[in-house]
């Protein structure tokens, strides 16, 4: 059986420079996000858990790329974590734009 390791959850909030409480908060919104059911062309982007369907086309990218920043614009989770007022646990040097990038 294959098993895909990823970094520790410590420091992946550490690399994006939120409280742990923060990284929770937007992982539960992330996944309510890419799985809901109204919204199946989501889903289809990232692939099946079951399966090692990671998005490997451009055209695959660039949907999984416009459907994150959909959920940081549109959804406000760049604002509530990376935004002034924000909650900060360390200083940082991710501040979320005041303006969406064209």
């Amino acid at each position: 059986m294959l098993t895909l390791a990823g970094p520790p959850m410590s420091e992946l909030y550490e690399k994006l420079q939120v409280t742990p409480d923060q990284f929770l908060h937007l992982q539960a919104a992330a996944k309510d996000y890419m799985l809901d059911p109204e919204h199946p062309e989501r889903r289809d982007v990232i692939g099946k858990k079951s399966s090692i369907d990671l998005p490997s086309s451009n055209s695959a990218k660039i949907k999984l790329y416009r459907i994150t920043s959909a959920f940081l614009w549109e959804e406000g989770w760049g604002d509530k974590c990376w935004g002034p007022s924000a909650p900060r646990s360390v200083p940082r040097d991710i501040d979320w734009p005041e303006a969406e990038p064209e």
